[in-house]
């Protein structure tokens, strides 16, 4: 079975970053989202890539300085991406 993939959500966004951690306004819905770093990092990669695994992201962000983000295990990406899915920033590919 093949490992679900995430991309970015093709809605306009607006993105604001301050060191590690960044805020986004969706222009569609009118909301705006503080991300943590974590959740940036995630979101970040996925933008720049196009689409990502939970095994790439993991990859990924363990090359990253930030401890916290860098010891962010499958669980916990998985957690993340499911948030960012249900902000509507990012959606899951159809297998």
């Amino acid at each position: 079975m093949a490992e679900s993939r995430w991309k970015s959500s093709a809605r306009p966004l607006h993105v604001r970053r301050w060191g590690d951690e960044a805020v986004i306004y969706d222009d569609y819905a009118g909301a705006t989202h503080y991300l943590i770093p974590l959740a940036t990092a995630i979101w970040s990669h996925v933008q720049a890539q196009g689409s990502a695994s939970i095994a790439e992201l993991s990859r990924h962000l363990s090359q990253l300085p930030d401890i916290m983000v860098a010891s962010a295990g499958p669980a916990r990406i998985e957690e993340v991406l499911g948030e960012l899915r249900r902000l509507e920033l990012i959606e899951s590919e159809p297998n």
